[in-house]
Parts: structure tokens; sequence; C-alpha cells
């Protein structure tokens, strides 16, 4: 009975994982909610929930679009917003800011760099194991609360 149980939990997982249902998934739906978190990488920009935002640093501090890389956006979303985001405790709010993105939502940036979730990102926990992956051409990276960059 253990081994079904196990296969049952792993199919489960398998797909919730695929179908975005565990982590952060999505972008952002509404207006974002912006804020530092403690973590074990230090203090880092977070989602409202606490999951480590991230910025695709390929081609230095220029405003590098994983949209426009072709399946980028649906493992690294953008984080966006319908409004103007919410800058919570610690966070400089003159350094968030937003960017076009599509229609009348906004891509959410902190200190000019496009703000991004991780759709494998499963606990708050674990997020911050993902700064430094190297996917579709660059590092991934976190960000401080001043705007440093995480690696």
């Amino acid at each position: 009975m253990h081994g079904r149980r196990r296969k049952s939990l792993c199919a489960l997982l398998a797909t919730a994982f695929a179908f975005g249902l565990l982590g952060t998934g999505v972008a952002q739906a509404g207006v974002a909610k912006i804020k530092v978190s403690k973590t074990l990488a230090g203090s880092v920009i977070t989602d409202a929930r606490g999951y480590a935002l991230f910025i695709f640093s390929k081609g230095g501090h220029s405003i590098a679009r994983c949209e426009k890389i072709k399946t980028c956006a649906a493992d690294w979303p953008a984080v966006t917003t319908s409004g103007k985001p919410v800058a919570g405790a610690g966070l400089e709010p003159k350094l968030l800011k937003t960017i076009r993105y599509a229609g009348k939502v906004r891509e959410v940036t902190y200190a000019g760099w496009p703000l991004h979730s991780y759709k494998f990102a499963y606990s708050v926990q674990s997020s911050v194991i993902n700064i430094g992956i190297k996917q579709f051409g660059g590092p991934w990276y976190a960000l401080g609360p001043t705007g440093m960059i995480i690696k």
C-alpha cells in the first residue's frame, strides 16, 4: 500500500505543477503588493505572499524582456498590476514603478528591473534557491530593498 500512496502523491504533485497549482504559477492579478522578506538569502523583494521575485539579468541593466523569448514567460511570469503597485515596509516607493505590458495591465519594476515570479517555486522558503538559475540566455537574480542585485 505504501508504494501506491507514494505513486499517487507523485502523480498529484506532477499534475499540480503542470497546471500551475503550486508555487507562484501565473502573473499576479489585481494590484500588485510588493514587500521585503527576510529569507535564507537575506532581505529580498517578494510578492505579498513572501515568494522571492526575480530579475532577468541578460543584457546588463537594460530592460531585457523575457516575454520576447519563446516559453520564457511561461516559466518566469511577469509580475503585473492593474493599478499602481503597493510598496510594503522596507521598500523604497520611488523605486517601485511599472512599464507597458499588455492592454491595461502593467509589469511591475523595482530599481528599473522588470520583476518576475518563478512558476516552479513550491514554497516561500524554497523560492530563494532559484537565485542564480541560468535559463533563457542569462541568470535570474533577486533584488534587495535598495535595488542591489542578490546573486
